[in-house]
């Protein structure tokens, strides 16, 4: 009879734990179906003029669309640290990554036929951000720079 007891005590406690997991285990869910939409345009050989930082928290689905609107240029825009690269685009056309990055840190992204001019900072992060972010996730999710 005491090992009946017991075992109906662990399943239990166990019951109690995986209940008392699950609003995490869910909220974390929630979290990663949130699309960021960002919108980077090549023009005058700078991306967005200012080649802004990029800001998202981990696990946010980033949707980065790249427009060319530089006359006559060839662009593309390159996460090599992340193992991702949009083909080469002409004047008018737009290409699109969709990635999600689990781990915080700071990844540069740049034009590969243009580095030194044309670079920039996603950054990964949890931490609260001020007013002046480009992007703070699922409550700000489609972004133009």
């Amino acid at each position: 009879m005491k090992i009946v007891k017991t075992h109906l005590l662990k399943a239990l406690i166990t019951t109690a734990v995986v209940a008392a997991l699950l609003p995490l285990l869910a909220g974390s869910l929630k979290r990663s179906e949130a699309v960021v939409t960002v919108i980077v345009v090549a023009k005058d050989m700078k991306f967005n003029q200012t080649n802004p930082t990029i800001y998202v928290r981990p696990g946010t689905k980033i949707r980065l669309i790249l427009r060319n609107e530089d006359p006559g240029m060839r662009h593309d825009l390159v996460l090599e640290a992340l193992g991702l690269e949009t083909p080469i685009i002409k004047e008018g056309e737009s290409a699109v990554l969709e990635f999600v990055v689990v781990d915080e840190g700071l990844f540069e992204y740049i034009c590969s036929l243009h580095p030194v001019l044309m670079k920039g900072i996603l950054v990964v992060s949890d931490q609260k951000w001020d007013q002046q972010t480009v992007s703070r996730g699922p409550a700000h999710s489609n972004q133009e720079f």
